[in-house]
Formats: C-alpha cells, sequence, structure tokens
C-alpha cells in the first residue's frame, strides 16, 4: 500500500573549503559564504584593484590571485607603450619599497597584503585560508608608503592606474578626513568607467571618513561575532553597509597569516561579494550590484524594522542571499537624463522610486503663464532627497536653482516665480541611496475651472428608496482645486452629500454642483415621489381590427395618483 509518491531529491551540504587554517575564519561561516560557493565561486575575467600599501604578490596563497602585465619586463622602459613603466604586478605611484623598482607594488607594511588576502586567497587549496572570490585577479596599486600614509596625488594616480589596466572594483582601505576636489573628480571618473568603488568608513567611532564618505563610494562599517557594531567604527547619513571587521583572520607580509580589526578589512569583505556578484553577471552595473548587496544583506536588532540606518546603512552583508537577489522592476522608473525626462501634468501627484543607488529622476513640465509655481516632494524615511530646477533656452540651461532645506526623511517645499516655459526637475537622494518606499513630487500654481458639468439635470427619484450618484466633470482636468461643493435646495426632500443623493420625501428640490470659488456649477432638478405612488408603466401598444390603438399599461394604472405631466410623459410614443 502506497501512502504517497514523489521524487526522491538529492540534497549536498554547503561548500567547506580544504583550506588548513579556514576554521580560523569565523567571518565567512557567518555571512554565508559556504552557501555562496555552492552557487559560484568567481571568475578570472574580474579584475579587484587593492589601493593600499601594495601587496606582497609571493605570498603562497596569493601568487595564483595576482594580476600579471605579461607584456612588461622590468628594466625601466615602457615596453607595452601603455604609459606605465615596470607595471607588471601592478603599480606603485608612492614611496616604493625598493628605490631601485621605483614602480614595483610590492608591500612594505603588511596592510595591503591582509586586504588582498580577505578578498581573494587561493581557496579550496588545502593550504592557509579561503578568500570570498576564489578567482578573480588582483591588480596591487601602491598608494600608500611602507608608514600606511599616502597623497592625494599618489592617491589620483592610483586610480587612473586602475581604470586603465581595467579594473572592475577598487578597494581603499584607507581614510582621511577632509575631501578632495581632486581626489572626488578622479572617483567620479572611475565610477563613470563603470568601476565599483568600495572604501573603510574608518575607525574613530565618528563620521565616515573619504574617500568612503563620496556619493559613488559605497562605505564600509564593521561588525562583530554577534552582528554588534564594531565600538570603533565611523556611522553616520552616508553609511551604505556593514561588514565583520573583528579578529580578521588573513594573509601577511611575511607569506603567513594573522588576524586584523578594522573597517579596513570590513571593506574587502564587501568587495569580495561584489566581485562574486560581477563575475556571475558580467551584464549588471555597479548600481545594480550595490543594489543586490544592500537589499539582500540582514539587519541586526534593534534596526530590524528599518530599511536604512546610520550604525549598518542598509545591515550587515549576506553573500548567499545577494547571489541569488534580483533586481527591481524598472519599468515604470522616471527617465534618467534630461533627454528622456518623464511628462509631468501641473496639479497632479506624482509616485515615483530611487529604486537603484545614484538614481537619477528627471521630469518635464510646463508653464504657460509667469506664476508663483510651489513643487512639493513628499520623502520616504531611508531618503534625503535633492532637486534641481532648471530652465532651458536655445539647447543650453539658462538657469537652475536647487531645493534641498530639509534634511532625511522631512519632506521639500519651494515656491519660484516661473516665467512661460518648458522646466525640468533632477531629484536624486543626497547620498546616493535608494528607497523601496516611494516618494510623491507635485508641481502646482493657480489653475482655474473654465465649466462643470453634471451628467444628468432631471432625476426621478422614490421616497425612502435607492440613493443616486450624481457625477460632476470639471474643466480643465488639473484645475488647482478640484473640490466640488454640493448643495440641495430642500434638503428635508433629497440631501446630498459628495454628490450621492438621497431621496427622504415627496417634492421638487434642486442639486447644484458648484467649483470651491463659486465660478462654475450646474443643476439637477430632483422629483421625489412618495413610496406608494410608482412612476406609471406603459407595458405595450396594440391595434384591432378597426385600426384603434389601445395602450396597455401596468396593473397600478387604476389606483395610482400620478398628475396629468406623469401620465403624459408614461404615453409619450
Amino acid at each position: 500500500l502506497f501512502m504517497s509518491v514523489e521524487p526522491n531529491y538529492l540534497v549536498k551540504a554547503a561548500v567547506i573549503p580544504n583550506d588548513s587554517l579556514f576554521n580560523k575564519q569565523w567571518y565567512l561561516s557567518h555571512i554565508n559564504m559556504p552557501s555562496a560557493w555552492d552557487l559560484y565561486q568567481g571568475s578570472s575575467d574580474i579584475i579587484v584593484a587593492v589601493l593600499d600599501t601594495g601587496v606582497n604578490y609571493n605570498h603562497p596563497d596569493l601568487l595564483d590571485r595576482i594580476w600579471i602585465n605579461s607584456a612588461e619586463l622590468e628594466n625601466g622602459i615602457d615596453d607595452d607603450g601603455n604609459g606605465y613603466i615596470d607595471d607588471i604586478y601592478g603599480y606603485c605611484t608612492t614611496t616604493p619599497k625598493d628605490s631601485f623598482s621605483p614602480y614595483d607594488p610590492m608591500d612594505d607594511n603588511g596592510h595591503g597584503t591582509m586586504v588582498a588576502g580577505i578578498i581573494a586567497a587561493s581557496g579550496n587549496n588545502a593550504a592557509g585560508i579561503a578568500g570570498l572570490d576564489w578567482n578573480c585577479k588582483i591588480l596591487p596599486v601602491k598608494v600608500l608608503d611602507s608608514t600606511g600614509e599616502g597623497t592625494t596625488l599618489s592617491v589620483i594616480a592610483g586610480i587612473d592606474f586602475a581604470i586603465a589596466q581595467g579594473a572592475d572594483i577598487i578597494n581603499m582601505s584607507y581614510g582621511a578626513s577632509t575631501d578632495s576636489l581632486d581626489e572626488k573628480d578622479a572617483i567620479w571618473d572611475a565610477y563613470l568607467a563603470g568601476v565599483t568603488l568600495v572604501a573603510a568608513s574608518g575607525n574613530k567611532n565618528t563620521d565616515i571618513a573619504y574617500p568612503a564618505k563620496y556619493m559613488p563610494v559605497i562605505s564600509v562599517g564593521a561588525t562583530g561575532p554577534t552582528d554588534q557594531r564594531s565600538s570603533f567604527s565611523n556611522y553616520g547619513e552616508g553609511l551604505d553597509i556593514a561588514a565583520p571587521g573583528e579578529e580578521i583572520f588573513t594573509t601577511n607580509i611575511d607569506n603567513n597569516y594573522s588576524s586584523g580589526r578594522g573597517t579596513s578589512f570590513s571593506a574587502p569583505v564587501v568587495t569580495g561579494i561584489l566581485s562574486l556578484l560581477q563575475g556571475q553577471n558580467r551584464a549588471i552595473i555597479p548600481r545594480e550590484a550595490e543594489r543586490l548587496l544592500q537589499s539582500s544583506a540582514f539587519m541586526p536588532s534593534p534596526y530590524e524594522n528599518s530599511e536604512w540606518n546610520y550604525y549598518f546603512g542598509y545591515g550587515r552583508v549576506d553573500a548567499a542571499t545577494a547571489l541569488t537577489q534580483s533586481l527591481p522592476d524598472l519599468s515604470m522608473d522616471a527617465g534618467n537624463d534630461k533627454n528622456s525626462a518623464s511628462p509631468i501634468t501641473i496639479n497632479r501627484t506624482y509616485c515615483q522610486q530611487h529604486e537603484l543607488p545614484l538614481d537619477d529622476d528627471w521630469f518635464r513640465f510646463e508653464v504657460d503663464r509667469t506664476a508663483e509655481v510651489t513643487i512639493d516632494i513628499v520623502v520616504p524615511p531611508t531618503l534625503d532627497i535633492v532637486t534641481w530646477l532648471e530652465k532651458d533656452e536655445n539647447g543650453a540651461t539658462a538657469w537652475e536653482e536647487v531645493i534641498d532645506n530639509s534634511p532625511r526623511s522631512k519632506n521639500e517645499s519651494q515656491t519660484f516665480t516661473l516665467n512661460p516655459g518648458i522646466y525640468y526637475l533632477q531629484i536624486y537622494d543626497y547620498h546616493g541611496h535608494w528607497s523601496q518606499e516611494p516618494y510623491h513630487l507635485k508641481v502646482s500654481y493657480p489653475i482655474p475651472a473654465t465649466s462643470l458639468s453634471l451628467d444628468q439635470h432631471n432625476l426621478t427619484l422614490t421616497s425612502g428608496g435607492t440613493a443616486h450618484n450624481l457625477i460632476a466633470a470639471i474643466t480643465p482636468a488639473n484645475v488647482s482645486d478640484p473640490t466640488i461643493n454640493w448643495t440641495s435646495s430642500q434638503p428635508e426632500i433629497a440631501s446630498v452629500i459628495d454628490g450621492i443623493v438621497t431621496p427622504v420625501a415627496s417634492g421638487d428640490t434642486i442639486i447644484t454642483a458648484s467649483t470651491q470659488n463659486g465660478s462654475q456649477n450646474d443643476s439637477c432638478a430632483v422629483n421625489v415621489l412618495t413610496s406608494d405612488t410608482e412612476p406609471l408603466q406603459l407595458q405595450r401598444v396594440e391595434t384591432d381590427a378597426n385600426q384603434t390603438i389601445k395602450l396597455i399599461f401596468a396593473d397600478n394604472l387604476l389606483s395610482n395618483r400620478a398628475d396629468e405631466n406623469e401620465l403624459k410623459a408614461a404615453i409619450s410614443l
């Protein structure tokens, strides 16, 4: 006897690498890396630039993971003509370890080697540790000297080199308290070239450091083994994500292994997951990869009901969930640039979302006369909306103004005196954040009603009977105040609320609909019959042999107290 029949499914354990020191890497299981490796283990096509103190590219656990320019020789000559001398294993833009090899990115501090090992130490090779991505290539870029210090110029040169070599991701585990316009420009150059940028938020338990604070950079805070925020981890409005950053066991400069703590080691955890995401799907762009990373994150207590917060950003990373996450539907997204701006109608409210990080929403509207135009934006809790209002003339921006009066989660509103013309709105989040909750946009100025009409002008109802809904239409449809006031001349006969006419007692009344200022109105005459007075019903017309016309009425003809006008209406042919 069979109770049920079903397939005998195969199951398997998550991938546990055979690296001899894997048991010291608590953070990998904590972010579900074994389940992630079941899905994907990386691609050698992904290049991750580590901008740091250099990398010990001879470390046994990194040897196979290092980017190599086989067209270059160490001879003081730019052999391949790419503009960089002796860039065999990467490049040095600061004081080198060996003055006789000024462009060699060999690590002389140890910090960069630790970062590189977290990202990409060879996995499942029966030795040492496992990196997050077992196949990507590490591009060492030494921008910090042996003391761990660098300059704006060394960093900018390192970013430029990484772009030139086709880096997919740049990891920056360093920070400064002040920004630099030139560094910001270099960061944006990388982002616009399709590079994903990741940086440590900083270790001073204060506001986020640069370059993590620049908008296109994914800023990373640190967490501990119980998902608490690390006491040293910087936080603030610009924080994007969090990752383990305490007792992170990794490769070191001495061809061995050691532990470190700090957001410097949280950032490469994030970079390793992004490397897997971008290898798994080569078509995704940086902000899509960032969205997958953030929307799949685990939000620790007591913030589990919030989409984002100061201390964890969108949460602590979860690698396996990130690799199975889907991107949001963008079919209803507003235009991403001025040329594709979505048209909007004055005095109507529009609902939109910032579905992805660094989402720009563009809108276009027309003002037909000089008017006081108000722009209102209702903002969800996660976002800090910034809006630019622009007017074009002869194909160029002739005038622009910014609307940024309120902090995160607070609504924006501003009124301008605008002349006739075409205007554009660019709406984005100050920190490049996204939200599943929509914002609401309304552009308004006074547009009076030119007419109001009812769908019926005569109505017969029965006292105590079914109510009737009168429908009023205002022209134009986008009047600034669409409020309709309803009145009954004899409310004791028929009352009216929002167009619903309720018969009360027999008699006649006039129902009037009017605009708020009373400039436009229309009326309907309502006759209410008593409940025992039913409208006469003509059932059929007959003729006999003498061609006499007979009108056949319903049974209530003789008992009905209808007046002469009702009788005429009933027999009208």
